[in-house]
């Protein structure tokens, strides 16, 4: 489970309020999302004499520990007694960061919280907070779901025909990868971390891998933007009608450990 937290809304620069202080939580600090005119918050008191977007503003609490930023206002919402209202705060920050975390795992599932995070912070806008002199990433959503362990299909599996599946893991470049089936009903073998990896099968279904494939015929090396492609090959099986077939893909850190699973397709 990810928690996401808001840092808080006392103008501090360097503390932020639990539980956004925690290790276990990413927290989330402030921003405009553009030019709102001068702008004083009397639960402070604090004025932002000019605003334009990505300006930290006066009332987030933030540190060198914070985690990220995002848009908290002025932020369109429901209203408590009906219709919309404008709202600002860093609980109006944490719920962009939490939504696109949903977008992550729904292209996803099986995104570890700690490989979430990074993506998050490794994808936002950089932008620079004046009043400490501190770097931040603000949350960009388009970018962190396109860097979600991804694997794609182009055609249709059946008897006679081929497939190619498209492997994206843009954090990972030059990573060994293994591409990997299920026959069955099931996804395949859930690992101890709740991830979920299909088994391989390589006897039964024959890959052709682009580019730098290995020796064997389902393993090979992401290229410099960690994509590759896999094209399977379905024979004509005599006396089988139907059959499930999952795919999914993993790669593999230097230590030889999984370090991504990718979203399991139903070939």
């Amino acid at each position: 489970i990810v928690i996401v937290a808001a840092s808080g809304n006392n103008g501090n620069p360097n503390e932020i309020i639990y539980p956004a202080v925690s290790t276990y939580v990413i927290s989330v600090g402030a921003t405009y999302d553009g030019n709102v005119g001068s702008q004083t918050w009397t639960f402070i008191p604090c004025t932002d004499p000019v605003t334009y977007a990505d300006l930290v503003i006066c009332f987030s609490n933030r540190a060198g520990f914070l985690d990220m930023m995002a848009p908290g206002a002025t932020i369109v919402t429901l209203g408590l007694s009906g219709g919309l209202a404008g709202a600002s705060g860093t609980s109006m920050s944490a719920p962009h960061v939490a939504g696109t975390i949903a977008l992550m795992s729904q292209r996803n599932p099986n995104l570890t919280p700690a490989q979430i995070e990074n993506i998050l912070k490794s994808t936002g806008n950089t932008i620079y907070d004046n009043a400490t002199g501190l770097n931040f990433p603000r949350v960009n959503a388009l970018n962190s779901v396109n860097a979600v362990p991804y694997l794609s299909q182009t055609g249709t599996l059946g008897p006679g025909n081929t497939i190619t599946l498209h492997v994206n893991d843009s954090q990972n470049p030059g990573a060994t990868y293994f591409v990997l089936l299920s026959l069955g009903n099931s996804p395949g073998i859930a690992l101890p971390d709740g991830r979920v990896i299909p088994l391989n099968i390589d006897d039964l279904l024959l890959f052709s891998l682009q580019p730098n494939p290995i020796i064997v015929n389902n393993i090979g090396v992401l290229d410099s933007n960690g994509q590759a492609t896999a094209t399977i090959y379905l024979p004509n099986f005599p006396g089988i009608e139907n059959v499930d077939i999952y795919s999914a893909f993993a790669t593999v850190d230097n230590f030889g450990q999984i370090a991504s699973v990718s979203n399991s397709n139903k070939l």
